[in-house]
């Protein structure tokens, strides 16, 4: 899926992108503890060296946020957001559920401005 994920970056909006993953949604129930053990997953394979996705806040949570679609997970919505800092804009992607940030802490994003949010 990151492979993939990587070619529709490079060749698709992000709104189409977006689209494409919300038209996956599926209404199954995972307990809690698959999706933790999915997100961990992901989290380590992201760490690795040479790995697509690393230190990317976007095509981390793109691809986070495709799998807790596909887990069925509710309220979830992408954020991404810009920042102004000594004359430097900075930009930095996340996820929300049920409008509190998840995996990272409050304090991380609270700088940001959102410019775009989307989300099932």
């Amino acid at each position: 899926m990151t492979i993939w994920l990587q070619y529709l970056l490079a060749f698709k909006k992000i709104l189409q992108l977006l689209a494409y993953i919300e038209s996956k949604q599926k209404n199954i129930f995972v307990e809690q503890e698959e999706i933790e053990q999915m997100v961990t997953i992901l989290y380590r394979i992201a760490r690795w060296k040479f790995f697509l996705i690393r230190n990317n806040c976007l095509k981390k949570n793109l691809l986070l946020y495709y799998f807790l679609v596909q887990y069925g997970v509710k309220n979830i919505k992408i954020n991404i957001g810009i920042s102004k800092e000594n004359m430097k804009l900075a930009g930095h992607c996340w996820l929300t559920i049920q409008e509190c940030v998840y995996l990272e802490p409050e304090e991380s994003v609270s700088k940001y401005i959102v410019i775009y949010s989307s989300g099932v």
